[in-house]
């Protein structure tokens, strides 16, 4: 049996072939809600590479990655 995965992101949800959950309609210059580890931020898309979403915030580059945490999907700050 499946775990259910609450959508959080605001976007329509739907798994891939290869079972990895993904979403429909993001594009640059939408506003998102970005977990960044101490809270949340909203970022602007600056563009969208090799499964992974750019912002900009404040001039400085961030990277997002869509993340499954305790059955929910949302947008995470995976910036190094």
């Amino acid at each position: 049996m499946e775990e259910e995965i609450f959508n959080a992101t605001g976007y329509e949800m739907y798994r891939k072939e290869n079972g990895k959950l993904s979403i429909k309609g993001v594009k640059e210059n939408d506003i998102i809600c970005v977990n960044t580890g101490a809270g949340s931020d909203r970022m602007r898309i600056a563009y969208i590479q090799d499964g992974r979403i750019y912002c900009e915030v404040d001039g400085i580059e961030r990277t997002v990655a869509l993340t499954v945490r305790d059955n929910v999907l949302l947008f995470v700050d995976i910036t190094d």
